[in-house]
C-alpha cells in the first residue's frame, strides 16, 4: 500500500512539473493593426499541436513559422499601414490567464518580414525590430514583453512596397543554450497586406531555417542569471537599414554589441536601388534607429 501511495505522488509530481514546464513556453495569440483588435488566431498560421512548445533545432524547418506545415492557403490577411505601429500578443496559454512566458525563460525578441509570394523560401527574410540585453535596467527583451503583459510593439517599414507579406515575429529563451539545442525558440508567422505609397522592396534576405547555427554566439549562449550580459548578440542578420543608417557621430562602431534595447529598423527613400543586407559578422551593432 505503501509503495502504491508513494508511486502515485510521483506520478502526480511528473503530471504537475511536465504542466509546469508546458505553461512556462508562450506563442503568439493574436495582432492589433491600425487601431483594430483581430480575434485569437485571426491572420496567424496555424500553431503546432502543441501551440506553446519551442523548436530547438535550428536546421528543422519548424524554426520558420513553428506550424504544422507551411500552407498558408488558409490563413487569413490582414491589413496594416505602412509606417504604423503594430502590436502582437503573447501568451503561455491559448486558454486562460497564464501570463506570457516565465521570468526564468529569458532572451531577446525579434521580428522578420519577407513577401508572402516567397511562402518564406530561400533567402528572403528581413530583421526590421530586436530587442535584446539592455545593461542599464539588467533586462532582457522577454523581460519587457512581461512587462507589458505579452503586447509587443513595432514599427512596419514606412516606405516599403504596398503588396502582402508574411511576418514572423520570434522569442528565444537562453536558460538552457550553455548547451547545443539548449536554447528554445519560439517563432510564429503573420499574413499582413500592407498598404500605402511606398516604393522600397525588400532587399536579399536570409534563409530560415539555414542562416541560424547551434554554435552561433545568439544560440549557445552562457546567460548569467543576475550578471552583465552585455557581450550577448543577437542571432540573425543585422536589422534592414535600406541604402543608409550609419551611426551618428559618437554612437557605437559597427559591429559592436550593444545595449539599447528594443530598436527598429530604417528604410529610408531610396537614390537608387535599396542596398541589400551585408554578409554576416561575428558581432551587430544594436543602436536603436527609428523610423
Amino acid at each position: 500500500m505503501h509503495i502504491t501511495v508513494c508511486r502515485l505522488a510521483a506520478a502526480t509530481a511528473l503530471v504537475t512539473l511536465l504542466a509546469s514546464v508546458a505553461d512556462a513556453h508562450t506563442i503568439l495569440a493574436s495582432i492589433k493593426t491600425d487601431g483594430k483588435q483581430y480575434g485569437v488566431g485571426e491572420c496567424i498560421r496555424t500553431w503546432w499541436k502543441n501551440p506553446a512548445g519551442p523548436v530547438q533545432d535550428v536546421q528543422s524547418l519548424d524554426l520558420r513559422c513553428r506550424t504544422t506545415d507551411m500552407d498558408g492557403s488558409k490563413t487569413k490577411t490582414c491589413p496594416v499601414s505602412a509606417g504604423s505601429e503594430m502590436t502582437v500578443t503573447y501568451v503561455r496559454v491559448l486558454k486562460g490567464d497564464k501570463g506570457v512566458i516565465s521570468q526564468s525563460h529569458t532572451g531577446p525578441v525579434m521580428v522578420y518580414i519577407a513577401p508572402l509570394a516567397s511562402n518564406g523560401e530561400g533567402d528572403v527574410w528581413v530583421k526590421i525590430y530586436e530587442d535584446g540585453w539592455t545593461k542599464e535596467s539588467n533586462e532582457w527583451g522577454t523581460d519587457r514583453l512581461i512587462a507589458s503583459k505579452g503586447l509587443l510593439t513595432f514599427k512596419i517599414p514606412a516606405n516599403i512596397k504596398p503588396g502582402n507579406y508574411i511576418l514572423r515575429t520570434e522569442v528565444i529563451a537562453l536558460h538552457n543554450a550553455s548547451s547545443k539545442g539548449g536554447a528554445q525558440l519560439f517563432p510564429n508567422c503573420i499574413h499582413v497586406q500592407i498598404t500605402g505609397t511606398g516604393t522600397i522592396a525588400l532587399p536579399a534576405g536570409v534563409a530560415i531555417p539555414g542562416y541560424y547555427k547551434d554554435t552561433d554566439p545568439g544560440i549557445l549562449y552562457k546567460r548569467k542569471k543576475f550578471g552583465d550580459n552585455s557581450n550577448y548578440i543577437i542571432p540573425g542578420p543585422p536589422l534592414y537599414k535600406g541604402s543608409g543608417g550609419a551611426p551618428p557621430a559618437g554612437g557605437p562602431t559597427a559591429g559592436e554589441p550593444t545595449s539599447a534595447g528594443p530598436q527598429n529598423a530604417v528604410v529610408p527613400v531610396p537614390t537608387s536601388k535599396p542596398a541589400c543586407i551585408k554578409k554576416r559578422s561575428k558581432k551587430r551593432s544594436r543602436k536603436r534607429i527609428d523610423f
